[in-house]
């Protein structure tokens, strides 16, 4: 009960009690459902459906809830989005972090969908779905798995506990750079969009940078040279990797790398490049959300989509970076990896600032709540620290909370 003891002034018994007595309600009433669905090529994508609190009666239709997809970085990535490292750390633990950011947003009358990846099934041990076991040939481009997000929308848009015209897509790394594209793109009611922790710069730059880091890590840690820090094993083979990427880059090699084929790493190269002049020229409003210790997508790819943004125009897009967030979504508490204590700097679950970041954008562009002018309506509008940002998103969270505290005074004097 986090949220409830931010904003509502309560004593920890009371709290307690409240805690008690509002996730008993949302038991009764808020479930998930397992469901399925064709994407553009008769493929059944799995996943699951998150439905919010019906608000109608015994009597009355399904509720309409704006909706979200949420929409998983490169990889075999399940409808879970297990997530337990980035470049240079794995965790000790595994964090399921679209179970946890599904199950905030569903609390706030947001339907959410979420599904397994074609290149996720049994065969890899992924997830426990029917999927056939994938042939090379079936990921020739990245354009297979961004035809397979907006079927999802198009999913999600079809239920009729959901309202077709206010859905939005968050995509997570790689995902990232769908969005745009989903927003242009896309079916109607795609009425803004969430980059987060996704790349500015091409996935070949990336990668180059992510062994730069890797080799100044090891440096700092075993008081090494970048000779010898290229002998470990494990640099020595992300040196392969990135100098694979690179040779396709170049045009010369048609070598598979990391076991995808060429063609799909210039179909990767080529979709940093479309999702740039997508983000230029849609309308809805764009939310780029980065962590400040994301090693995978460092903060300033997001300072290069600000630039970008400004630079073309755009008027509604919003760019924020979150204190101690990792790639994987949680906090550490120690910058400095060389000093991180494992047993009590490494955050266990999806950081609250990421839960509240998202359903203040959600909310603000679905127009929940009382307030229907939603977020601001200038540009990067003014600068508060590392964030550029809108108060009306602060201010439709609290709302809801505040009615969410209401909500639990009603329930427990009934009782």
């Amino acid at each position: 009960m986090t949220m409830l003891k931010r904003h509502c002034t309560l004593s920890p018994t009371i709290t307690a009690i409240f805690s008690f007595l509002l996730f008993a309600e949302v038991a009764n009433s808020a479930k998930t459902i397992d469901v399925s669905f064709p994407s553009f090529d008769d493929f059944v994508l799995e996943g699951t459906f998150y439905l919010p609190l019906d608000s109608s009666g015994a009597d009355s239709p399904p509720a309409k809830n704006p909706g979200v997809v949420l929409i998983h970085g490169s990889g075999p990535q399940s409808r879970d989005a297990n997530l337990n490292s980035q470049v240079g750390i794995t965790f000790p633990f595994i964090i399921p972090a679209f179970v946890e950011i599904a199950t905030e947003l569903q609390q706030l009358g947001i339907a959410v969908l979420t599904y397994d990846k074609r290149s996720c099934g049994t065969f890899n041990n992924c997830h426990n779905n029917s999927y056939p076991i994938p042939m090379p040939e079936d990921f020739d481009s990245i354009d297979v798995f961004l035809s397979d997000a907006q079927a999802a929308l198009e999913y999600l848009q079809s239920r009729e506990e959901v309202d077709s015209s206010r859905i939005v897509p968050i995509g997570h790394s790689q995902a990232g750079s769908y969005v745009p594209i989903l927003l242009r793109d896309g079916p109607d009611g795609v009425v803004g969009g969430v980059v987060l922790e996704g790349p500015f710069h091409p996935v070949d730059q990336l990668i180059a940078y992510q062994l730069n880091y890797t080799l100044e890590l090891v440096e700092d840690l075993y008081g090494m040279n970048a000779t010898e820090a290229m002998q470990v094993p494990q640099v020595a083979g992300l040196v392969e990797f990135a100098e694979g990427v690179a040779a396709i880059r170049d045009g010369t090699s048609d070598e598979a790398v990391g076991g995808a084929s060429s063609s799909f790493w210039r179909s990767w190269f080529q979709l940093s490049d479309e999702a740039q002049s997508a983000a230029a020229v849609v309308e809805q409003p764009l939310f780029v959300l980065n962590g400040e210790l994301d090693t995978n997508v460092p903060v300033k790819e997001a300072y290069a989509w600000e630039e970008h943004l400004d630079k073309s125009g755009k008027a509604e897009y919003q760019v924020k970076i979150l204190e101690c967030v990792t790639h994987s979504l949680n906090c550490l508490a120690e910058s400095d990896m060389t000093m991180l204590d494992p047993a009590t700097d490494i955050g266990t679950e999806v950081d609250t600032k990421v839960h509240d970041a998202l359903a203040s954008f959600v909310l603000s562009v679905t127009s929940v709540g009382e307030d229907e002018d939603g977020g601001d309506d200038g540009g990067s509008g003014d600068q508060e620290g590392s964030e550029t940002t809108s108060s009306a998103w602060l201010l439709q969270t609290l709302h809801v909370r505040s009615h969410v505290c209401i909500f639990l005074l009603i329930v427990l004097i009934m009782r």
